[in-house]
């Protein structure tokens, strides 16, 4: 083979390659984040304990395996949905590196909560949504994490839209497993507003 005949057969290898590169490193891995305004107040009943990024996978393990635990036997009342749950991160206070991390249930009020339990509410606000579907729990930390690194590092700066920092949730992962044997889908939300103009 001669080299113009190697050099044929690279160039449209190179070429996809390029284009795997650019899709997945360039365009955030396919996300495609949508602004949506929630209409309604959401209520959240749960578990929680105070985390900082370098402690939240170590944490985020603990507080699942709790709340497995809690879903099992069924403990929070008055659930909308019997086979979601939300995770939600809360914004950390000026100056601090610790902030909350919460598991629980969206529930149609607050009347009757367990003994230890904590509670959210979610006001209607903007959010960056962008949806995801993994096979398993083991690809859900892990998708998370390359997720919000593209949208803080990436999407953010280049949006109209910045973090809004006066927001008392975060974000919020939406988790929909409504059997064993079916995928997760996941809707991960960041409060965003609009970046005031120059």
């Amino acid at each position: 083979m001669d080299n113009s005949s190697i050099i044929a057969a690279i160039i449209p290898s190179a070429l996809f390659l390029l284009l795997i590169l650019y899709y997945t490193v360039g365009k955030g891995g396919g996300y495609r984040p949508k602004i949506v305004k929630t209409k309604q107040l959401a209520r959240v009943v749960g578990i929680s304990t105070k985390t900082t990024e370098d402690s939240f996978i170590e944490d985020d393990i603990l507080l699942w395996k709790e709340f497995k635990r809690i879903k099992n036997k069924n403990l929070i009342p008055n659930k909308k949905e019997v086979h979601s749950f939300v995770s939600l991160r809360m914004m950390p206070k000026p100056g601090e590196r610790t902030w909350e991390y919460m598991i629980g249930k969206i529930v149609r009020d607050f009347d009757n909560i367990p003994v230890g339990f904590k509670t959210a509410e979610i006001k209607d606000q903007t959010y960056a949504a962008v949806h995801l579907t993994v096979k398993n729990e083991e690809s859900w930390g892990p998708s998370i994490i390359k997720l919000e690194k593209y949208l803080y590092d990436t999407w953010l700066p280049k949006s109209d839209y910045e973090l809004n920092t006066d927001s008392v949730v975060k974000s919020i992962v939406y988790h929909d497993k409504r059997t064993e044997d079916t995928t997760r889908t996941m809707i991960f939300y960041v409060a965003v507003r609009p970046k005031k103009k120059a």
